[in-house]
């Protein structure tokens, strides 16, 4: 099934909580703790960049999102 656009703007936002109150984690982290499926989860991560909201670097083998 299809993510709708709600669903992605409401995980884009619990994203953004999380990183708010946790700072920096790894991506597989986030979406381990919000319980969000890949599809919405990486959606919701490219609005936020979309968004210049958020910072994504490479550390090893980890992607790291980080809040600007």
């Amino acid at each position: 099934m299809a993510a709708s656009m709600q669903d992605i703007g409401s995980a884009a936002g619990e994203v953004w909580r999380f990183l708010n109150a946790n700072g920096p984690t790894a991506a597989d982290t986030v979406k381990r703790k919000l319980k969000l499926g890949s599809d919405v989860f990486y959606a919701a991560v490219g609005w936020l960049a979309r968004e210049d909201k958020l910072d994504i670097r490479g550390e090893g083998r980890k992607l790291v999102l980080a809040l600007k």
